[in-house]
């Protein structure tokens, strides 16, 4: 694969947040996490579902990102990872480890998260309507008030 820059911006101001040149998206969200880049209210739509699947963004900051519609991070390692306010709509979260990672008022709607570990997570306020929670472990450990489970698929 060629190497191209990947520009993450901020979705209300359009400024660049971070800027690399990778082969993937995943790369570069894994690399911004690691130098503690905050990804605050990036706009990750305009990469139009690129696979961000198995991606170690432990410790990472995407509090009011959007992800759009599509986002796959199946099998990541989201631990102690801030989605606070975060919109991931159907978004691909099956295997994902989030053990101790921030959902507070996220949209989660009709996201497939099967599998998920969510123990010490907190889904405050979280809108999981019409998501997939079959196989969700831990979640009775996890900081629930508020969510809304309306339509949503459950063991």
């Amino acid at each position: 694969m060629n190497n191209r820059t990947v520009e993450i911006k901020n979705r209300y101001t359009g400024a660049v947040i971070f800027r690399m040149e990778t082969t993937s998206l995943r790369l570069a969200l894994e690399e911004a996490v690691r130098c503690n880049k905050g990804m605050r209210n990036a706009d990750l739509r305009t990469f139009g579902g690129e696979s961000l699947r198995g991606a170690n963004l432990h410790h990472g900051d995407f509090r009011g990102a959007n992800f759009g519609d599509t986002a796959d991070l199946r099998g990541a390692d989201l631990r102690d990872t801030c989605f606070a306010y975060a919109h991931l709509q159907y978004a691909d979260l099956r295997d994902v480890d989030c053990r101790e990672a921030n959902f507070y008022d996220a949209d989660l709607r009709h996201a497939d998260c099967r599998e998920m570990s969510a123990d010490g997570a907190c889904f405050r306020g979280t809108n999981f309507r019409g998501a997939d929670l079959r196989g969700v472990t831990y979640l009775i450990h996890a900081d629930v008030v508020d969510a809304d489970f309306r339509r949503c698929l459950r063991d």
